[in-house]
């Protein structure tokens, strides 16, 4: 069942029943938070699992394509340019260049790959090579939207609260603010404390500013707001 609002009246006595319920529902609200996020770290989990072995799927064809040019090659071929090298099924002939760079001329097919990001010769793949928003990303088990890993990401973020940075409630200290652009009149906003029994009275947003006031603090606490648009 969800949190039910209590409606307190003047001079109402506040009971331990009250207080339970009040309790209760902060323990809610931050065990479904918690369920939430460890839900989507799974899935980014999962799909970055995927891109690498796409990745690695990837580095094998290239490995196995690479290969395949022996059939085409010979060591002869790498005496100078003057040499023609072998000609293929297709009509182009490969000659390897005095630095060992490899090209094909004539017949249907066109000039071959001598590089690959600054790379020659037998290139594998590196740190760098490929970005996220040219990696497919898989919604067909999960109710993600996104098509690449990059808008994947984005979509996760979207979806976790954007923490402040902490500051510290003195002893005997009452009130605390926070100013951020994040923070506006849709914004769903959970506080922090360490230690948890914070003594919370109220909270009260103006515009991008959230103020909150406390009981006197018997300790210091450090206390920071996790907010969601």
């Amino acid at each position: 069942m969800s949190y039910q609002k209590h409606l307190w009246v003047k001079n109402e006595i506040i009971r331990a029943k009250q207080l339970n319920h009040i309790e209760d529902g902060i323990y809610n609200e931050e065990q479904r938070a918690t369920n939430e996020e460890e839900l989507i770290s799974q899935a980014v989990q999962s799909e970055t699992s995927r891109a690498t072995l796409a990745e690695s799927a990837l580095s094998n064809n290239i490995a196995r394509i690479e290969g395949s040019l022996s059939n085409y090659v010979q060591k002869t071929d790498y005496a100078s340019t003057s040499d023609a090298g072998v000609v293929k099924v297709d009509g182009t002939s490969i000659t390897i260049d005095e630095s060992g760079v490899i090209s094909s001329q004539g017949g249907s097919g066109g000039s071959g790959v001598s590089s690959f990001n600054g790379r020659s010769g037998n290139v594998l793949p590196a740190l760098g090579d490929y970005v996220a928003n040219i990696v497919g990303f898989d919604n067909t088990s999960n109710n993600f939207q996104s098509t690449t890993t990059q808008d994947a990401i984005e979509e996760v973020a979207s979806h976790v609260g954007k923490v402040l940075t902490a500051q510290t409630l003195a002893i005997g200290a009452t009130t605390l603010s926070f100013t951020d652009s994040s923070i506006g009149n849709n914004s769903r906003i959970r506080v922090i404390s360490n230690p948890f029994t914070s003594g919370l009275l109220n909270a009260v947003q103006n515009g991008n500013t959230v103020t909150l006031t406390f009981d006197p603090q018997e300790v210091a606490l450090s206390v920071t707001l996790e907010v969601r648009n």
